[in-house]
């Protein structure tokens, strides 16, 4: 499975992802519905394009800065209160809504000169730092 490009693990209940942090080639991964909170085996797939990670227990997405070849991350529906994310220069499409009953309190997206489209929609309170 080192060739694998796409997986989509949708709905099965998944908490540890550790088992993927060793498919250096995939392009696509897609982990919506799980139960996922720590994304840090995760960091080390620089070949990513899209990740899905929307519907988990996510509080941390620190872990995720620095996959520089992301073009499209969504987030939604998660624990995050506050969102770090940065050296990602190549995200085009950024989905944060619906999480943690709608009250991110700040966002720091640093480095993210190529982001066009951010959902942001359904927080009822933010602040931009």
């Amino acid at each position: 499975m080192t060739g694998l490009r796409y997986l989509n693990l949708s709905y099965n209940e998944i908490a540890d992802v550790a088992p993927l942090s060793g498919l250096y080639s995939l392009a696509r991964l897609i982990l919506n519905h799980n139960d996922i909170a720590d994304v840090s085996p995760l960091s080390g797939l620089r070949s990513l394009t899209a990740l899905d990670l929307s519907y988990n227990e996510i509080v941390d997405v620190a872990p995720l800065s620095g996959l520089t070849a992301l073009t499209w991350l969504d987030l939604a529906g998660n624990e995050m209160v506050d969102v770090s994310l940065s050296d990602l220069p190549e995200l085009r499409w950024l989905t944060l809504s619906n999480n943690q009953n709608d009250q991110i309190e700040s966002i720091l997206l640093s480095g993210m000169t190529a982001l066009e489209f951010p959902d942001l929609s359904s927080l009822t309170s933010l602040t931009r730092s």
